[in-house]
């Protein structure tokens, strides 16, 4: 499992050099925090009230139906950000369950610290900006892969592009988070295993 240092990410994202980085180090009180595999960072009806930096493992967004079946909404692995952003800015209770997928190392930042970090160091803020931008083009490439792709576009899709996602996911989570029956995403890797052979 690869481990991302929180502050060589941001000195790398911000370009900005040691000094500035100590600056921001010795101003923002963030916490290192570690979730063991299946401990909730963000449970339905809690209010989200902070941001969180994958140094290493990986967490699972979902919802349950029901028959308290998961419903992968996503899954992000170290080097990502972590936050409910609905119930982050509305400050409504959520309605998304976030769960550490393995044993996790996250850098948490509580909001109101973020705010007085965003105001002092505005290149932060430019980053933050950048980032929810992707995180809603990733949204709606998603939602258009379900509505245009088929089943086995979507596994080599996820395949060629995030790997991760099949040599770390267990194949009922994966299978929910693609759109696709378990069993329908063990006859396409199988299917494609004797391709490849």
């Amino acid at each position: 499992m690869q481990h991302i240092d929180f502050l060589n990410y941001i000195q790398r994202e911000l370009q900005i050099n040691g000094a500035e980085v100590e600056e921001m180090r010795q101003f923002v009180p963030y916490k290192p925090k570690f979730l063991a595999k299946n401990d909730l960072f963000l449970s339905v009806g809690k209010v989200c009230t902070s941001v969180a930096f994958i140094e290493s493992g990986a967490v699972l967004y979902f919802r349950e139906n029901d028959d308290a079946d998961k419903l992968v909404c996503d899954v992000l692995f170290e080097g990502s950000w972590v936050t409910y952003i609905q119930s982050l800015v509305t400050k409504m209770p959520s309605d998304m369950n976030i769960q550490a997928l393995e044993d996790t190392r996250i850098i948490e930042i509580e909001q109101d610290v973020l705010n007085t970090f965003f105001e002092k160091f505005p290149k932060a803020e430019r980053l933050s900006r950048k980032l929810t931008e992707a995180s809603f083009i990733q949204i709606a490439q998603r939602a258009a892969d379900l509505q245009f792709l088929t089943a086995e576009e979507r596994y080599t899709k996820v395949l060629k592009e995030e790997p991760r996602l099949i040599e770390r996911v267990p194949q009922y989570y994966l299978a929910s988070l693609l759109g696709i029956a378990p069993q329908s995403l063990s006859r396409i890797r199988k299917e494609l295993s004797k391709q490849s052979s």
